[in-house]
């Protein structure tokens, strides 16, 4: 679960911003089915922040994004051009200075703060470092050649004499980050049972990689086996979209030729032939043989799997009340939209935070409000977490929303503050938030001026 992401100088962050999931125990009573319990902290279910267009709500999206990618593909030659120039240029000494990114998140019983520094315009990696609770289990900050590592985690010598031969061989490299070498093809490493502590590397990896999920308007859906899918139930899906009003009767898929996937938009053979290469070596790469890769074009969602080491696909299908059917790229953007969204609120996964960019986008508020309210509803998500952007005023509701779960984006002199409502004085329980917001009381309102 997630607890915090802090970020500095990175984009409109100059000085330390963030996300906090924490709760708040002054000025926030009761909803105790918003927050998940626990003996060390009580982490939000839910968290939004609100602000003018172009004030830096999106910029938090990026700042996840940008963390997940730094640990998955710092190894691409290719990814450092993605960020070269995305240091706070507000300042033009930021230059000169490492953009800063730490995580806090929740494991079991144990509290993980793994972050970063990069020399952005560099592509270089200067300091790297991992604790649990309070236990540092590695550092490595390499420009001032202070190499530090737990190995009194380790009851094997091998095992010990193995991660500290890693370890040394991180201490030249500033392009690689340490707890991404202890995952890459090193599944050997993990099987020795009798040291649990080593799995440390591999947990606060997968749950980057695995349980932060970022979902931004201008990229296609992410889809599940337990949401929309060939082998999944989607009887669920189907009763969603009915509580929104959605005349929607069922799912289909339908098998089609695998070239007319790509031949419908024109691909030439050569890429084509690439491209389904790809598609069936990932296929060989999977063990439960179901539909595990699923492309979004303009011909439509597509579902490919392996039969009798062959690739098959499939196209959704969307059956409506009066029996008429529709790709999905047939559908209205809220139907679309709501179709990218409703895995949140039927994970059967339970761990997964998920960060969503403009929530409302293509949605009536009214619905967006049901859409949170069942999430917040729901007994069935486990320790399932959102955290979203918003200009969805609806929601400034303090029947609906926790003090500490309302954010606001402010931009001062180019730079992005993050308030949290909890910490703004003189916000009683009875304010209408919705009318405060729209006065000017919180300050993140575009700033119109018809004059001009």
């Amino acid at each position: 679960m997630l607890v915090s992401l802090k970020i500095k100088n990175f984009l409109s962050f100059d000085s330390e911003e963030g996300a906090c999931l924490d709760v708040r125990t002054k000025n926030c009573r009761g909803k105790s089915n918003h927050y998940i319990k626990s003996n060390k902290v009580n982490l939000l279910r839910f968290a939004s922040i609100y602000g003018a267009n172009a004030a830096g709500k999106s910029n938090i999206v990026s700042s996840f994004e940008f963390f997940k990618d730094v640990v998955l593909q710092n190894q691409n030659k290719n990814f450092w051009q993605k960020y070269y120039t995305k240091y706070n240029r507000n300042c033009k000494d930021n230059v000169s200075k490492p953009t800063v990114a730490e995580i806090c998140i929740k494991l079991g019983t144990k509290l993980y703060r793994y972050g970063f520094e990069i020399m952005l315009n560099k592509s270089i990696i200067v300091k790297e470092w991992l604790f649990q609770d309070d236990t540092l289990i590695f550092i490595r900050d390499i420009e001032k050649e202070n190499y530090q590592i737990n190995l009194d985690l380790f009851k094997l010598t091998d095992v010990r004499n193995m991660v500290e031969a890693l370890f040394n061989v991180s201490k030249s490299e500033n392009k690689t980050l340490f707890i991404s070498e202890m995952n890459r093809a090193k599944r050997s490493l993990y099987k020795c049972e009798n040291e649990k502590n080593l799995i440390i590397y591999q947990e606060v990896f997968n749950w980057i990689r695995d349980s932060l999920v970022i979902v931004r308007p201008d990229q296609p859906p992410r889809i599940i086996s337990n949401a929309i899918n060939p082998n999944g139930d989607t009887k669920a899906v189907i009763r969603i979209l009915g509580q929104f009003g959605f005349d929607i009767e069922s799912l289909d898929f339908v098998e089609i030729p695998i070239d007319s996937v790509f031949s419908d938009i024109g691909m030439p053979d050569d890429l084509k032939k690439d491209f389904i290469d790809d598609i069936s070596q990932q296929l060989s790469e999977e063990d439960d043989g179901g539909f595990s890769i699923a492309i979004n074009g303009p011909t439509g969602l597509h579902f490919f799997a392996k039969e009798n080491d062959k690739p098959i696909v499939k196209r959704l299908s969307i059956v409506h009340k009066n029996k008429s059917s529709f790709k999905v790229t047939e559908e209205s953007d809220g139907t679309k939209r709501l179709l990218e969204l409703i895995e949140i609120l039927i994970n059967n996964d339970k761990e997964i935070t998920y960060i969503v960019d403009e929530i409302d986008r293509s949605l009536h508020p009214k619905l967006t409000k049901a859409f949170i309210e069942l999430f917040l509803e729901s007994e069935n998500l486990g320790n399932t977490q959102l955290l979203v952007t918003t200009h969805a005023s609806i929601l400034l509701d303090q029947k609906l929303l926790r003090k500490d779960s309302i954010c606001f984006a402010t931009k001062v002199g180019g730079n992005t503050i993050i308030k949290n409502l909890a910490d703004i004085p003189n916000v009683r329980s009875e304010l209408d938030l919705e009318e405060a917001y729209f006065s000017g009381r919180f300050e993140a309102l575009p700033n119109i001026n018809k004059y001009l």
